[in-house]
């Protein structure tokens, strides 16, 4: 099949004609639902070549859904940015050698453990998505976020510049949360690196709603628990009337084993990270799934 070039921001990618761009854009450039084309949350403008949306042509300028759409041609493509809103840092911290908590002041809105927030880097006027943490039950006045910082990344670089009360645009995805009729007394989380936190989250808001009686944690490492997993667990036993079991799993062994060696398959499992993590859950019949490429 031929090939194309697709451009966003600073990231350029090679893909097939018959590929949903979707597939192809990692989740950190873009807020993905995904639903198909009605959520609409990951939205892009088409800032030059072709795109074909649901059957239909798409020609530069326009926006549209990477998630329905397959490129014609090489094509730039950019997140839309709109309705951005102005919050002020109440404080950044380490919470591990490599992970930092970032609260926002913002002005009260709703939002759950399933909601997303798109930051804008005035800079470079791009937006990256994270992850809401809720289980500290900060109200709608506060967003609290965990990011793992890359080594010389734009936004990385950035928040570590960031003091408290300086001006921050934000935008809340509020993703549709699911409603069960049936759901197992137990529940899976499985996930890796600064996903833990919003992982928990969804956990703690499914404990209170199905009365659960237990929650297996699958907790991913390059070696032993890391301080981060370790906290964050110890906050959510506080906050859950149930039993926790914690697994630490090494990621050289998630990697190379089926899943079936760490969970029970017929168990409800949430998990949250990058794709090489939670590609293995996609299989599963009961799971929600948040990806941050």
């Amino acid at each position: 099949m031929p090939e194309v070039e697709i451009k966003i921001a600073d990231l350029n990618i090679t893909a097939s004609i018959d590929d949903n761009l979707i597939d192809h854009i990692p989740s950190n450039y873009i807020t993905k639902g995904c639903l198909n084309g009605v959520c609409r949350v990951c939205r892009c403008k088409l800032v030059s070549g072709q795109v074909i949306e649901n059957g239909k042509i798409i020609n530069t300028p326009n926006i549209f859904l990477p998630c329905i759409s397959k490129p014609l041609t090489d094509i730039s493509i950019e997140s839309h940015v709109g309705n951005f809103s102005i919050g002020s840092i109440k404080s950044v911290e380490y919470i591990d050698n490599s992970i930092i908590e970032i609260k926002i002041n913002v002005k009260k809105q709703f939002f759950t453990s399933k909601s997303i927030v798109n930051i804008f880097h005035n800079d470079y006027s791009i937006s990256r998505s994270y992850s809401l943490v809720t289980m500290y039950k900060d109200g709608f006045n506060l967003l609290r976020i965990h990011v793992k910082l890359k080594e010389n990344g734009i936004f990385s670089n950035w928040f570590m510049t960031l003091k408290p009360d300086d001006q921050i645009k934000y935008q809340i995805i509020n993703i549709p949360v699911p409603r069960y009729q049936k759901m197992s007394k137990y529940i899976n989380i499985i996930s890796a690196g600064s996903g833990m936190g919003a992982a928990l989250s969804r956990g703690i808001e499914l404990s209170e709603k199905h009365k659960l009686d237990g929650i297996n944690i699958v907790a991913i490492n390059r070696n032993n628990l890391s301080t981060y997993h370790e906290n964050c667990i110890n906050d959510l036993k506080h906050r859950v009337n149930c039993g926790v079991h914690v697994r630490n799993v090494h990621f050289t062994d998630w990697i190379h084993h089926d899943i079936e060696q760490f969970i029970e398959k017929n168990i409800f499992t949430v998990s949250v990270g990058s794709t090489i993590i939670t590609k293995k859950v996609v299989q599963l019949d009961e799971k929600e799934i948040e990806s941050f490429g």
